[in-house]
């Protein structure tokens, strides 16, 4: 699976879940925090990883960035995407 189709999976999987309500963005800047979208995490690690990579990325050129899952995580997230996820921003926070 590469980025176009990961993207076109997450553009259906929204257009289901706009039913429910609003809709975080998909990747963005606001009062200093860069966001990962919640849908990334589903898709796999390769992605999750170069997209987490973009968004530390971007936040190094704000002051004080703080890398956010923007609003939390879906149930069906695996656990252990979610602790490489936090190893590696912890990893390449501290470069």
């Amino acid at each position: 699976m590469n980025d176009r189709d990961v993207d076109f999976v997450l553009r259906r999987y929204t257009e289901r879940l706009e039913a429910l309500g609003p809709v975080p963005e998909a990747l963005g800047w606001t009062k200093g925090r860069h966001r990962l979208r919640y849908h990334v995490l589903l898709a796999p690690w390769e992605v999750v990883e170069r997209r987490a990579k973009d968004v530390l990325s971007r936040g190094r050129t704000a002051e004080g960035h703080i890398f956010n899952l923007g609003h939390g995580v879906l149930p069906e997230t695996d656990p252990g995407v979610l602790a490489r996820l936090a190893d590696l921003v912890h990893e390449l926070s501290a470069s």
